[in-house]
């Protein structure tokens, strides 16, 4: 995610979370710095779904959860509030940015 965050600017600050079938993409891009993307394998079964987040709060989240076996995140839609937790006690909330 550090790579995805990397790739975005001051006029495009935000990762994309790609969920699908047992697989996660992050991706940023960005026409000042370029293009990053990772794909992760993880245990997800719902609807394709893609949320675009701000990577400073992904990354706090993410730190805040070193240490941790997993993380899980809870979400309805593309625009609702995403939860974080962990089996360390970690608890975030962060609001998806809304692109156009």
């Amino acid at each position: 995610m550090t790579e995805a965050a990397r790739a975005t600017s001051e006029k495009s600050n935000s990762v994309k979370l790609a969920f699908s079938k047992h697989l996660l993409t992050v991706s940023a891009n960005s026409p000042e710095i370029g293009e990053a993307r990772a794909t992760l394998a993880i245990n997800y079964k719902g609807a394709e779904i893609s949320i675009a987040l701000n990577p400073a709060y992904l990354l706090a989240a993410c730190e805040a959860a070193a240490g941790a076996d997993e993380m899980t995140l809870e979400m309805v839609d593309e625009l609702s509030p995403i939860k974080i937790v962990n089996n360390c006690g970690l608890l975030a909330v962060i609001m998806p940015i809304r692109l156009s």
